[in-house]
Protein backbone atom coordinates (compact mmCIF):
# COMPACT_ATOMS: atom_id res chain seq x y z
CA UNK A 1 0.00 0.00 0.00
CA UNK A 2 1.52 3.66 -0.64
CA UNK A 3 0.34 7.05 0.00
CA UNK A 4 1.85 10.42 -1.41
CA UNK A 5 2.90 12.24 1.13
CA UNK A 6 4.35 15.59 -0.50
CA UNK A 7 6.59 16.44 -3.75
CA UNK A 8 9.83 18.20 -3.63
CA UNK A 9 12.15 19.83 -5.71
CA UNK A 10 16.03 19.96 -6.08
CA UNK A 11 18.02 23.30 -6.61
CA UNK A 12 22.00 23.06 -7.56
CA UNK A 13 23.53 24.46 -4.18
CA UNK A 14 27.00 26.20 -3.76
CA UNK A 15 28.82 28.13 -0.68
CA UNK A 16 29.14 31.93 -1.26
CA UNK A 17 33.09 30.84 -0.54
CA UNK A 18 33.34 28.77 -4.06
CA UNK A 19 31.14 31.46 -6.05
CA UNK A 20 33.86 33.88 -4.85
CA UNK A 21 36.82 31.50 -5.94
CA UNK A 22 35.30 30.00 -9.30
CA UNK A 23 32.43 32.44 -10.21
CA UNK A 24 28.85 31.63 -10.60
CA UNK A 25 27.22 29.75 -13.60
CA UNK A 26 24.63 31.60 -15.23
CA UNK A 27 23.21 28.68 -17.13
CA UNK A 28 23.45 24.46 -17.05
CA UNK A 29 26.14 24.96 -19.94
CA UNK A 30 28.46 26.66 -17.49
CA UNK A 31 28.17 24.02 -15.10
CA UNK A 32 31.01 21.70 -16.93
CA UNK A 33 33.93 24.50 -16.08
CA UNK A 34 32.52 23.70 -12.18
CA UNK A 35 33.70 21.41 -9.18
CA UNK A 36 30.48 19.38 -9.26
CA UNK A 37 29.86 16.62 -6.23
CA UNK A 38 27.28 14.03 -7.61
CA UNK A 39 25.12 11.10 -6.15
CA UNK A 40 25.77 7.66 -6.78
CA UNK A 41 22.33 5.28 -6.31
CA UNK A 42 24.09 2.81 -3.98
CA UNK A 43 21.89 -0.17 -5.45
CA UNK A 44 22.21 0.64 -8.38
CA UNK A 45 25.41 2.34 -9.36
CA UNK A 46 23.90 5.15 -11.25
CA UNK A 47 24.50 9.03 -10.50
CA UNK A 48 21.76 11.10 -9.92
CA UNK A 49 20.39 13.22 -13.16
CA UNK A 50 20.81 16.86 -12.40
CA UNK A 51 17.26 17.69 -13.87
CA UNK A 52 17.73 20.89 -15.40
CA UNK A 53 15.97 22.11 -18.69
CA UNK A 54 18.77 22.60 -21.64
CA UNK A 55 21.41 20.11 -19.84
CA UNK A 56 21.28 17.27 -22.27
CA UNK A 57 22.19 13.57 -20.95
CA UNK A 58 25.23 13.96 -22.76
CA UNK A 59 25.96 17.71 -21.48
CA UNK A 60 25.50 15.71 -17.61
CA UNK A 61 27.72 13.01 -18.19
CA UNK A 62 30.19 15.09 -19.27
CA UNK A 63 30.32 17.28 -16.11
CA UNK A 64 32.81 16.60 -13.65
CA UNK A 65 33.13 14.10 -11.28
CA UNK A 66 34.86 16.05 -8.93
CA UNK A 67 33.27 13.92 -5.57
CA UNK A 68 30.76 11.13 -5.98
CA UNK A 69 28.97 10.27 -2.39
CA UNK A 70 26.31 7.90 -1.21
CA UNK A 71 24.34 10.31 0.58
CA UNK A 72 23.15 14.10 0.97
CA UNK A 73 25.21 14.76 4.37
CA UNK A 74 28.63 14.03 2.65
CA UNK A 75 27.20 16.60 -0.32
CA UNK A 76 25.55 18.99 1.87
CA UNK A 77 28.82 19.42 3.87
CA UNK A 78 31.43 19.27 0.58
CA UNK A 79 28.69 22.39 -0.73
CA UNK A 80 28.82 24.07 2.78
CA UNK A 81 32.86 23.61 3.00
CA UNK A 82 33.33 25.45 -0.58
CA UNK A 83 34.60 22.06 -2.42
CA UNK A 84 31.78 22.53 -5.45
CA UNK A 85 28.40 22.48 -6.52
CA UNK A 86 25.67 20.32 -5.46
CA UNK A 87 22.13 18.91 -6.30
CA UNK A 88 20.08 18.68 -3.36
CA UNK A 89 16.84 18.67 -2.53
CA UNK A 90 15.20 21.96 -1.44
CA UNK A 91 13.55 20.40 1.94
CA UNK A 92 17.73 19.57 3.27
CA UNK A 93 19.30 22.64 2.59
CA UNK A 94 16.33 25.08 3.26
CA UNK A 95 18.29 26.28 6.55
CA UNK A 96 21.56 26.62 4.84
CA UNK A 97 19.46 28.76 2.31
CA UNK A 98 18.31 30.81 5.02
CA UNK A 99 21.43 31.12 7.20
CA UNK A 100 23.47 31.77 3.92
CA UNK A 101 25.64 28.92 3.91
CA UNK A 102 24.48 27.96 0.62
CA UNK A 103 23.32 29.98 -2.11
CA UNK A 104 20.63 28.53 -4.68
CA UNK A 105 21.73 28.60 -8.30
CA UNK A 106 19.93 27.86 -11.31
CA UNK A 107 16.76 28.08 -10.55
CA UNK A 108 15.20 28.74 -13.67
CA UNK A 109 16.72 26.00 -15.32
CA UNK A 110 15.38 23.67 -12.34
CA UNK A 111 12.54 20.91 -13.05
CA UNK A 112 12.42 18.57 -10.95
CA UNK A 113 9.55 17.56 -8.62
CA UNK A 114 9.56 14.45 -7.04
CA UNK A 115 6.78 12.68 -5.10
CA UNK A 116 7.66 11.30 -1.50
CA UNK A 117 5.72 8.19 -0.87
CA UNK A 118 5.22 6.13 2.38
CA UNK A 119 4.73 2.99 1.86
CA UNK A 120 3.39 -0.35 4.40
CA UNK A 121 2.50 -3.79 3.66
CA UNK A 122 -0.88 -4.74 2.26
CA UNK A 123 -3.36 -6.03 4.50
CA UNK A 124 -6.78 -6.17 5.88
CA UNK A 125 -5.61 -3.80 8.55
CA UNK A 126 -3.73 -1.26 9.47
CA UNK A 127 -2.35 -0.40 13.12
CA UNK A 128 -3.59 2.56 14.51
CA UNK A 129 -0.16 3.81 15.13
CA UNK A 130 0.89 3.48 11.93
CA UNK A 131 -2.23 5.66 10.43
CA UNK A 132 -1.45 8.18 12.72
CA UNK A 133 2.14 8.48 11.60
CA UNK A 134 1.46 8.43 8.41
CA UNK A 135 -0.91 11.63 8.62
CA UNK A 136 1.22 13.29 10.52
CA UNK A 137 3.89 12.82 7.89
CA UNK A 138 0.86 14.42 5.59
CA UNK A 139 0.17 17.13 7.50
CA UNK A 140 4.17 17.79 8.51
CA UNK A 141 5.65 17.35 5.29
CA UNK A 142 3.32 18.72 2.80
CA UNK A 143 3.66 22.16 5.32
CA UNK A 144 7.76 21.74 4.42
CA UNK A 145 7.50 21.00 0.74
CA UNK A 146 5.00 24.36 0.51
CA UNK A 147 7.35 26.83 2.45
CA UNK A 148 10.33 25.33 0.36
CA UNK A 149 8.53 26.31 -3.17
Amino acid sequence: MARKITTFSSSVVASPAYLDRAGTPEAPSDLASHACVHYRFPHRGKLELWQLKTLSPAQFAALPLTMVCNNMHARQDFARKGLGLAWLPDYYVQEDLRRGSLVCLLERFAERCDPLWALWPAGPFMPLKSRVFIDFLGEALGEVAAVAR
